[in-house]
């Protein structure tokens, strides 16, 4: 997992082609205008995802990860916790389901506030638990660009 702000995407010229694309979009776009939806910037190996939710408590959040895809989230409006824990550490109370890319897992991790400007990288070995409120529940805007990971 990276956690970063994106003035310093320069800093990771060496993450591979897909993740090197993926980053540049978030400086070379203007993410603060996209619209909700799906953003296509390479088919299906890069494109991101703009989504707009209202944050909820730890309690109602779930650990998730994926095998397929690598999430780079960052966020646009507001700010939201995420939990992070190595795959290995947690319990997993859904198998993976390969049409959704996605495995549900139970446990503790550790937790940080994903703020505008700011960046995380969650390979497929991080599960991460998103939308959790950091300062009461509140609305957020976030983007989310999956890179496939093979």
């Amino acid at each position: 997992m990276i956690i970063d702000n994106i003035q310093n995407i320069s800093l990771y010229p060496n993450l591979g082609e897909k993740i090197v694309k993926a980053l540049r979009f978030l400086t070379e776009g203007n993410i603060s205008q996209m619209e909700t939806g799906r953003h296509e910037i390479d088919n299906s190996d890069v494109f991101a995802i703009v989504s707009t939710y209202k944050t909820k408590s730890q309690e109602e959040s779930l650990w998730e990860a994926h095998r397929q895809y690598i999430d780079i989230q960052a966020m646009i409006e507001g700010s939201e916790r995420i939990g992070h824990a190595p795959i290995d550490t947690l319990n997993i109370t859904q198998p993976y389901d390969p049409a959704k890319d996605i495995t549900a897992l139970r446990g503790s991790g550790d937790m940080f506030i994903l703020k505008p400007g700011m960046f995380a990288i969650f390979y497929p070995t991080d599960a991460h638990m998103p939308g959790v409120c950091a300062d009461g529940n509140q609305q957020v805007k976030k983007i989310v660009i999956k890179v496939r990971a093979a």
